[in-house]
């Protein structure tokens, strides 16, 4: 009874020590229903839709796009638009998989009641983000406040293999335009393979006018499209 007493004791330091919380931060920001890398087809099956009956659909060779405005709901609240990105990292013709989901609500949505879930979800937020655009350096810099939250996983630093890490690098900078060893100690640290956005009200973040979440994993998919790449070449 002592030792089990003192090992939980030594467990309860160390979440105090090493900031345990409701869900790790080395977890990916994701949905369920929707995890990042499925293709357009399994987001279709997930959601009961077809190419006849979602919006806005786009198909290109390396990128593709389309909106449900259905009134689906997400996170507890029933949304006006959701639109689903999907790439093909590889750029060699693989099926392209689900990198970003953006979700638009009616101005009259209980956006406290979708905070609340978020964070149920992915835990605590963080104060600040940076996001770069997939597969350029531009960034944008975004600062908590009382309408915007923000969470992510993993950084691209902790991410990167330790077998390898230089030829991953390269391999990187040939995705990423712009990015080279001068500047990639700041873009690793700073990029996470995931992200969450929340924006509760107008102007509470730029990329909405009023209401909306955005799920990104670009960063994600890039990297198991180069350890897929680093595997095969062994």
């Amino acid at each position: 009874m002592l030792k089990k007493l003192i090992c939980f004791m030594a467990l309860i330091t160390f979440c105090a020590f090493s900031g345990c919380s409701e869900s790790s931060q080395n977890e990916n920001i994701e949905l369920e229903d929707a995890p990042w890398g499925i293709t357009m087809e399994e987001v279709f099956e997930n959601y009961g839709v077809n190419k006849d009956t979602v919006a806005n659909l786009i198909e290109n060779k390396n990128d593709s796009y389309f909106a449900l405005e259905n009134g689906q709901e997400m996170f507890g609240e029933k949304t006006s638009q959701i639109y689903f990105s999907f790439v093909d990292a590889s750029f060699s013709g693989k099926p392209q998989q689900l990198y970003e989901i953006r979700v638009v609500y009616p101005d009259d949505a209980d956006m406290e009641q979708v905070l609340k879930k978020m964070k149920k979800d992915f835990g605590k937020t963080v104060p600040n983000i940076s996001l770069y655009s997939l597969l350029s350096m531009a960034v944008s810099e975004y600062e908590e406040k009382e309408n915007a939250a923000y969470w992510t996983s993993q950084s691209l630093k902790e991410a990167v293999p330790k077998e390898n890490t230089e030829e991953y690098k390269r391999m990187w900078e040939n995705f990423q335009q712009g990015l080279n060893a001068e500047n990639w100690d700041e873009f690793s640290e700073k990029s996470h393979l995931t992200y969450g956005i929340y924006a509760g009200g107008k102007d509470a973040v730029p990329m909405f006018e009023k209401n909306g979440i955005c799920l990104f994993a670009g960063n994600l998919i890039l990297h198991n499209a180069i350890m897929e790449q680093l595997e095969t070449e062994k």
